[in-house]
């Protein structure tokens, strides 16, 4: 039998596989099992380990909340998404009711001590059409700058060069690829040397 805090945070992070999910308990944001392992790795932080009931513990990791931000930032720059998970009602008798109220990854920072005052920080989505078209659509959230194009060309081969310019130009931090397989497209190299961090949506 696991505890109910335990199945809390496992109900939470159901909800977000995919993010690194600091779960705040009191004045520190904690992280178990696979997640405290990269926590403890990437942040350079203790790895111990926590009960959660009939004798099993498991791998936890946590950091002070005052510096939170710090360890967000080294977890994005990491290529992490990470799910902050805020308790949402007072301790007092019974468990704590808590919520993810913010995910932050590499397009999404909004914090100044997280983002590179010399250049811009680009959410950008690349939806392919499948005759000879693409939509590209870009923003920096830190500024509120947002722009939206439609791209054509005579072949796949052609829009795709011409979606490569406009990643070399803006330089994303995060690409959203819609109908489109950048890993396998004809501006891959490209695209790894710009290293964004690749996000899957529904389309």
């Amino acid at each position: 039998m696991t505890t109910p805090m335990r199945q809390q945070y496992l109900s939470i992070k159901s909800q977000h596989p995919d993010c690194i999910l600091l779960f705040r308990l009191g004045d520190f944001y904690e992280t178990f099992d696979e997640d405290a392992k990269t926590v403890a790795r990437v942040c350079d932080v203790v790895l111990t380990s926590r009960p959660v009931g009939n004798d099993q513990r498991v791998p936890l990791a946590g950091v002070p909340y005052h510096a939170v931000d710090y360890y967000i930032a080294k977890l994005v720059e990491a290529g992490y998404r990470v799910a902050i998970a805020e308790q949402i009602t007072e301790p007092g008798k019974g468990l704590v009711e808590r919520e993810v109220r913010r995910v932050v990854t590499k397009g999404t920072v909004l914090e100044p001590g997280m983002l590179d005052e010399r250049r811009n920080n680009y959410l950008v989505a690349v939806a392919m059409a499948p005759r000879g078209a693409a939509g590209l659509a870009y923003c920096d959230i830190s500024t509120g700058e947002f722009g939206a194009t439609q791209i054509t060309g005579a072949s796949p081969q052609e829009v795709e060069q011409r979606v490569g310019e406009e990643l070399s130009r803006l330089q994303p931090s995060e690409l959203i690829p819609v109908d489109w397989q950048p890993q396998d497209s004809s501006v891959h190299l490209l695209i790894a040397n710009l290293h964004p961090l690749l996000s899957k949506v529904e389309p």
